[in-house]
């Protein structure tokens, strides 16, 4: 039975090829776009490297500080006092990590300007992350201990450096007051990884943190690891008694408000969460929102188009009806029919999305080297396409279902 629609899908597609083109072109840009957008967030938030572990892991970017007898509040990342005093000692988690923000320097090279991203981390942070070491290894508590200042640099730090052909291993350079030597080089980090991302990974012994040991705010994240990701409610749960366990919570005094959040949900609570939410679900319904919005114009010139074709067959469907085809069995042809032709462009969308994708991973369009059109994608995209087979073709295969079998037969709508 699916064959004999294929065959008559083919046949339909034939009769009008201005009308087929328009269809497809129609199809495929939209289909197109909606790939794309979805490869762009399965790159933003999915499991993808260096972050491997992202199912179970959770951030803490920021803590906020409340004085209800002043008034006076104020937010920021975590100081290392902080973390080692309190996030350190967690039991939930199966491991946790320190992770700086990003710093930036800049080094003249042969009369050339370069700047390169820095950040600070613990040795833990590389049990954490899967980074791929092209050489050398990573700085462990040993050498932390032994106040030994070796860092780890990228791919592309070292091609820039030392060029295509040398070894970054064992060079030195200079850092504030402190010399340190390169241990390792690691495969790079898209820029939109903003925890693992950065040119050169530094001991944070070797970062001068000036602040007051009870000072709650620095310029540090951190990450916990779960030991399966059923576990990180555990986590947050644990988290959250923590804050309430804060010198200035426990006088009254202090409230103290952070999350133990996943990577989506941090992106969603900064944009549109509050205390009470993290804006995730509001995060996908406006995404839900665009898509349908993005698929409605589209569908409303496929739904004239797919009249305008079913009318070329008024002689066809009346013949059908005149043999006893109910208005059940002609509406699921028509659906079948357009969402066969919907598929068709949905490969096509999926055809035109690999070359993009690939062309912006050649060049690394905006630090970009890791879209992917992976299974997550590929049913997203099939999905789509049968919604928007069934959006654009419910009305019109009704409409036609519902002709009078005279009218048809007469040629007369």
């Amino acid at each position: 039975m699916l064959r004999n629609y294929l065959l008559v899908t083919l046949a339909v597609m034939k009769r009008n090829p201005f009308h087929t083109f328009i269809s497809m072109f129609g199809i495929c840009f939209t289909l197109l776009v909606l790939i794309l957008l979805t490869s762009f967030l399965d790159h933003l938030f999915g499991a993808r490297y260096p972050e491997l572990k992202r199912s179970r892991t959770l951030y803490v970017f920021s803590i906020e500080e409340r004085d209800s007898e002043t008034g006076f509040s104020r937010k920021g990342a975590l100081s290392i006092p902080f973390f080692e005093k309190y996030i350190r000692k967690m039991k939930a988690p199966e491991k946790v990590a320190l992770a700086s923000n990003t710093f930036w320097f800049s080094s003249y090279q042969q009369e050339k300007r370069l700047k390169f991203s820095y950040k600070y981390t613990d040795p833990d942070f590389w049990d954490i992350m899967d980074f791929k070491f092209l050489a050398g290894h990573p700085y462990t508590w040993n050498d932390i201990k032994g106040n030994a200042f070796g860092v780890v640099v990228s791919e592309s730090f070292q091609k820039i450096y030392y060029g295509n052909e040398a070894s970054a291993i064992g060079q030195t350079f200079v850092m504030g007051n402190k010399t340190a030597t390169i241990i390792g080089v690691v495969e790079d980090s898209p820029s939109t990884r903003v925890v693992s991302s950065a040119s050169v990974y530094l001991p944070h012994n070797m970062f001068d943190d000036l602040a007051d040991p009870s000072e709650v705010m620095g310029n540090f994240n951190a990450i916990l690891l779960a030991h399966v990701p059923g576990d990180k409610q555990l986590i947050q749960v644990e988290f959250e008694g923590m804050l309430q366990e804060l010198p200035g919570a426990v006088s009254g005094r202090m409230t103290y408000i952070a999350f133990a959040d996943s990577i989506l949900e941090v992106f969603s609570r900064n944009m549109l969460g509050d205390q009470a939410t993290s804006g995730k679900t509001t995060f996908f319904l406006l995404i839900g929102i665009f898509a349908i919005m993005f698929m409605v114009l589209p569908a409303i010139n496929l739904i004239n188009i797919n009249i305008n074709r079913m009318m070329e067959r008024v002689s066809e469907i009346g013949i059908r009806r005149a043999f006893g085809a109910s208005s059940k069995h002609l509406v699921y042809q028509f659906l079948v029919e357009n969402t066969l032709i919907t598929l068709m462009g949905g490969g096509v969308a999926l055809l035109l999305a690999y070359l993009i994708l690939t062309i912006i991973n050649w060049n690394q369009i905006y630090g970009l080297n890791q879209l992917t059109l992976n299974w997550n994608v590929f049913g997203i995209a099939v999905l789509v396409s049968l919604f928007f087979g069934m959006l654009s073709g419910v009305y019109p295969a009704w409409r036609m279902s519902k002709l009078k079998v005279t009218h048809t037969l007469s040629g007369i709508n």
